[in-house]
């Protein structure tokens, strides 16, 4: 009819614009940086003293057991020295403890050889309580928490002062054989403690696993036994 308009279809749509994003390409991952010959640079090193307070601050497994391991070392080390005090008859090089001498701290010449080796050997008495407090902290901080690994550390950091004390006595009892002995035996359970550190930081905190037979672990407790008692003789011999 006129006047009359008709629908006209447009037909299909195709450059109808999208709303889904397009998916960016992947990026490479980033490699070490190269210098200007196109060769890597190795990353920095950190400073020795940042790598050292690292192992005792933030151990890992590996640090922790070095840790152990160097408590193993300077407690076996003082029992060496301790060793070459009484064998050289150096017990009194110092005669008297805390100071070397009623006026002095330190050795003097006129003390010889023989205040020589007394005084070392009560040196390194403060290197071995540094490494154990420096364990004790490690074992404090290793996460996750382990109450066996802060137990013999606490028992280790404990059991140094105590070693001190008993040799001022041993001084200031003229060497008493029996003083003697019991310095020699702490020093022995300090390393017992240190070994059994060693080994429980690679074991779990679990249910205790027998692995060897009934009867090798009574022959291990038995050498145990035989040992403590040779280390007493001797101690009582030598004296």
């Amino acid at each position: 009819a006129a006047g009359t308009e008709r629908a006209v279809y447009p037909g299909p749509v195709t450059d109808r614009a999208t709303t889904e994003p397009t998916p960016a390409s992947p990026q490479p991952a980033p490699g070490p940086p190269i210098d200007q010959a196109g060769h890597p640079v190795p990353g920095r090193v950190p400073p020795w003293h940042l790598r050292a307070l690292a192992t005792f601050w933030y151990p890992t497994a590996t640090g922790m057991r070095g840790w152990a391991i160097a408590s193993v070392v300077v407690n076996i080390g003082i029992i060496v020295t301790g060793g070459a005090v009484r064998l050289s008859k150096s017990g009194l090089g110092c005669p008297t403890w805390p100071s070397c001498t009623e006026d002095d701290y330190v050795v003097r010449p006129e003390a010889g050889l023989h205040g020589a080796i007394e005084f070392g050997n009560r040196m390194l008495t403060f290197l071995v309580g540094a490494v154990v407090v420096l364990t004790l902290v490690a074992a404090w901080r290793f996460r996750p928490g382990r109450r066996s690994l802060r137990g013999y550390a606490l028992a280790l950091a404990l059991g140094v002062p105590a070693q001190a004390v008993i040799g001022g006595i041993t001084v200031r009892t003229d060497l008493n054989p029996w003083v003697v002995m019991l310095h020699l035996l702490c020093s022995m359970v300090l390393v017992g403690l240190a070994v059994t550190l060693v080994r429980r930081v690679s074991e779990g905190d679990g249910p205790i696993q027998l692995l060897v037979p009934g009867p090798i672990r009574w022959l291990a407790l038995g050498v145990l036994a035989v040992t403590a008692v040779v280390v007493y003789l001797g101690a009582i011999v030598t004296g």
